[in-house]
């Protein structure tokens, strides 16, 4: 270890950045064919993650090396806004607030009688934790108790939600619940279940009871009739 660093730090930096790279390969050529979407180049989006993961990979060996106590705090999703947030992507949420209020100006116009509701940035993703340090005073302070320092302020994604926590509680669904309703909607069939009992219950009717045999051989008959008697040979075709 020279200068505090492990032998192998930057070469498992190099490491783990290219795999991370080759996994976000295939999300970047996909949104790279978006209209109207100008994506960084590959080389910026290596760098950018070489970046990132040294520093969590630095952040780590000190943590392990400091004699102090580490409170690490991640947001949680739908979490109020607060001022010691860093938003990271100011674009999302200015696009989740330009949908919000056309959907509140469509509502309002459905039911003008509606009261108006409070609404206010909240928590999407938590991208980067809250990290705080603590420990006792020096004893040349001649001060006793616990010293704190931030390192780290919280970063995250915000949307456009609901004031009030009832009002949010309501409207808000959960990404694992969304997926779901996503599935559902998209690859089931409404009426499937109606469908299977149907086709069991026929089933069941068709190879238990008498009638639902007959009625199975009729139905046969219909779809495959009997072949009936060869027609007879005209008299002149047996003249040669």
């Amino acid at each position: 270890m020279s200068r505090g660093e492990p032998d192998l730090f930057w070469r498992e930096v190099d490491k783990l950045t290219t795999e991370v790279y080759l996994l976000l390969l295939h999300v970047y050529e996909f949104t790279a064919s978006f209209d109207g979407y100008e994506p960084i180049s590959r080389t910026e989006l290596y760098q950018l993650l070489h970046d990132v993961i040294s520093y969590a990979g630095w952040l780590s060996v000190g943590l392990r090396m400091s004699s102090a106590i580490v409170s690490i705090n991640w947001l949680i999703p739908g979490e109020l806004h607060a001022l010691d947030q860093v938003s990271t992507c100011q674009p999302a949420y200015e696009a989740s607030k330009e949908a919000a209020q056309r959907q509140g100006m469509r509502l309002q116009e459905q039911r003008p009688e509606r009261k108006q509701i409070s609404s206010m940035a909240r928590v999407k993703i938590s991208v980067i934790p809250e990290i705080i340090r603590y420990r006792p005073y020096p004893k040349e302070a001649n001060v006793e108790g616990i010293d704190s320092y931030r390192m780290m302020e919280p970063h995250a994604v915000h949307y456009h939600g609901l004031q009030e926590e009832h009002d949010e509680n309501r409207a808000f669904i959960s990404l694992p619940d969304y997926i779901k309703k996503l599935r559902d909607r998209n690859c089931a069939p409404r009426n499937a279940a109606l469908v299977i009992m149907v086709t069991i219950l026929i089933c069941l009717w068709v190879l238990y009871t008498t009638s639902g045999q007959q009625t199975w051989q009729e139905a046969k008959g219909w779809v495959n009739p009997e072949p009936g008697p060869e027609p007879e040979k005209s008299w002149w075709s047996l003249t040669w």
